[in-house]
């Protein structure tokens, strides 16, 4: 038995949805929670960061313009529900512009 997936063998254990059979990393990055910085599935395996109600990557948690890695407790804002500017970009201005 193999995943519908990745073809892994399927011998502990697997997750079925709609009549195929998936490994668990495959079933939860094709059902699972969304990152909110790339759109693809979360594994259980993955490293992540919450930020609101937003579950990220920990490579995706970085800023929209700067592209700085966000560090736990830093100020920030977020625009379009999904996008992550630093404080000093957002005071600029310059989300905005980029925006536009």
């Amino acid at each position: 038995v193999q995943c519908c997936e990745c073809k892994c063998n399927l011998t502990e254990k697997c997750f079925s949805r709609e009549g195929k059979l998936y490994c668990k990393n495959d079933f939860f990055r094709c059902f699972g929670t969304k990152c909110a910085g790339c759109a693809q599935g979360i594994s259980p395996s993955d490293l992540v960061r919450r930020g609101r109600s937003k579950v990220v990557h920990l490579n995706c948690f970085t800023y929209m313009m700067c592209n700085k890695q966000l560090s736990t407790g830093e100020e920030l804002y977020i625009i379009d529900e999904n996008k992550f500017v630093c404080k000093e970009d957002y005071l600029s201005g310059s989300s905005v512009a980029k925006d536009n």
